[in-house]
Formats: C-alpha cells, structure tokens, sequence
C-alpha cells in the first residue's frame, strides 16, 4: 500500500511559482519519457508485424481446412454422442445444437434485458 504523500505549506508566491515550475517541468520530462517508450514500442510491433501476420493467415489457412474436413467427416470424427476428441496437441469439437444464450443472472429476465437495451 503506498503512504499518503503530505504536501507542505507554502508561504510565499515565490514557493508557489518554484513548485509550478517544478510541476511543469517534470510533466515535460514525463511526457517526453512516455514518448520515447512509445516509440521503441512502436518499432518493436513493426518489426514483428510481418512474421505475425505471416503466421495469423496460416492459422486462418489451417483452420479453414480442418473446419471443412470436419464438417464432410462428422461421424467420422465424432461418432456417436462424443462432443470432442483429441489429437496429441489439441482438443477438438463440435457444438451441438443452435447456440443459445443466458442472462447472468436469476434476477434478469430476458424482458428486462430488451428494456435495458
């Protein structure tokens, strides 16, 4: 837990017009802080932009086929009752039945929701 800082009083205007100046100073100094961070940060995210992306449109790829394999081999895949399986690195599966949704909790109902909206 961090202690509560005490401001001291200040007296004069000349105190005042010192710790305005210090204030202005340090907000200079922190902003130029944050934009030195940002930009290393920055270079960093394009760096690796490409490779990223490279790689997110092969899993995009990937998943398309299996997606399409799965839905041409259901029973294959998933006889019988069985909801998911396995392979050595993953675990895959289907839903069953239309998607639905809940609300949270008991006290909302699904008029109160529409409401609410």
């Amino acid at each position: 837990m961090a202690s509560r800082i005490k401001a001291p009083t200040l007296k004069t205007r000349l105190e005042f017009e010192t710790v305005i100046d210090g204030l202005a100073r340090a907000t200079v100094a922190h902003r130029k802080a944050t934009a030195r961070r940002d930009a290393r940060l920055q270079a960093v995210r394009e760096e690796h932009e490409s490779d990223i992306a490279a790689i997110q449109e092969s899993i995009d790829a990937l998943a398309l086929t299996a997606e399409k394999y799965a839905d041409e081999n259901r029973d294959e895949l998933m006889p019988g009752k069985v909801k998911s399986a396995e392979t050595s690195l993953a675990t895959y599966g289907f839903r069953f039945g239309n998607p639905t949704l809940k609300v949270l909790s008991k006290s909302w109902t699904w008029e109160r929701v529409v409401k609410e909206l």
